[in-house]
């Protein structure tokens, strides 16, 4: 259902003029990997543990479930007013071996050594960069 709705509308905008990026996976604009000490692990040998949390540029997983990124907007905080932060919207695919596939908006707000992930259901999830480690 959620499909046919996000069809709709991207057609309905196109018909409108408005331009919208493929369905396909886009890229955060991020200065690094971030993750607890096993996802950073994860990311940079795929030692897969149950532990393991993390985000990169592509996705954003744990052990059971991962998130691709549709669409990213890169200019969030500029349109909203607060240009010197730097938080990107993002719509990810995400599924896992419980659940089924679903699509959720993310805030991302990256600073100097962390990100704080936010969505609309879930506590705010804060990583460190993984260089930092």
């Amino acid at each position: 259902m959620r499909t046919m709705v996000l069809a709709v509308i991207m057609t309905t905008l196109g018909i409108l003029g408005f331009h919208y990026p493929a369905m396909s996976s886009d890229k955060l604009n991020l200065s690094g990997n971030y993750g607890n000490a096993d996802g950073c692990r994860f990311l940079q040998s795929n030692v897969i543990t149950n532990r393991m949390v993390y985000l990169s540029a592509k996705e954003y997983g744990r052990y059971d479930w991962r998130c691709v990124f549709s669409w990213t907007s890169k200019n969030v905080a500029k349109d909203i007013g607060d240009a010197a932060s730097n938080v990107q919207a993002v719509i990810a695919i995400c599924g896992g071996d419980k659940s089924g596939a679903k699509t959720s908006l993310l805030t991302i707000r990256e600073t100097k050594r962390t990100v704080i992930i936010s969505g609309k259901a879930d506590k705010p999830v804060t990583l460190e960069r993984c260089d930092s480690r």
